[in-house]
């Protein structure tokens, strides 16, 4: 290993050598923007950010979010975007503004083992952070709109009987005023019996 080497690595701890060559870790905390699910699909991105860098950071605002990098600021208006991705993570814009009271306008996926599940988070007394009502959804695919997940919506899409009289009681469970972990217990058990009244072919 060269002198030059080893001065390039003790200056910058993030980079690595790989296939005879300096490189960069990659960012585990990336946000990645989506115009349309099309573009999602093929991986096209439409703007990115490691959030893990000092300066950059996602604000989430009335109508609109903010992704800041160092000192470029861009603003996406709610619908603009098909969605964006951190890390893992993914959220699907779901409103418009009008459903609910005050917006974030992004459903996050929880669970895909299924029908798709997402949680949204409602917001009010704007302005205190963290304080929001969970809503729970749902969508056929990542194509189909996202719904609020009653028994009511379930049965419009989704006609059959047996299925809607299996999950009654777990829909109702996520209603209710319970810890995350039995929620998430609900959720599993909710694609649990999707999958038991319609298995995949």
């Amino acid at each position: 290993m060269s002198l030059l080497f080893r001065f390039l690595l003790v200056l910058s701890p993030a980079f690595i050598f790989a296939q005879g060559h300096v490189k960069e870790i990659d960012c585990v905390n990336n946000i990645k923007l989506y115009k349309s699910y099309e573009d999602y699909s093929k991986g096209k991105v439409l703007d990115s950010a490691c959030l893990s860098k000092q300066g950059n950071e996602l604000e989430k605002y009335w109508g609109r979010i903010v992704l800041k990098k160092e000192k470029e600021k861009k603003k996406y208006s709610h619908g603009s975007l098909w969605g964006y991705q951190i890390g893992e993570t993914l959220y699907r814009y779901s409103d418009d503004g009008k459903t609910f009271k005050i917006v974030y306008g992004y459903s996050e996926l929880v669970d895909s083992d299924g029908l798709f599940i997402y949680i949204f988070r409602e917001g009010y007394n704007y302005g205190i952070r963290g304080t929001y009502k969970i809503h729970y959804q749902y969508s056929k695919d990542l194509e189909s709109p996202i719904k609020e997940l009653t028994i009511s919506n379930l049965a419009k899409d989704i006609q059959n009987a047996d299925f809607i009289a299996d999950v009654k009681a777990t829909v109702e469970d996520l209603s209710k005023n319970k810890s995350s972990s039995i929620k998430q217990t609900a959720i599993s058990e909710f694609n649990t019996k999707y999958r038991t009244h319609f298995p995949k072919k």
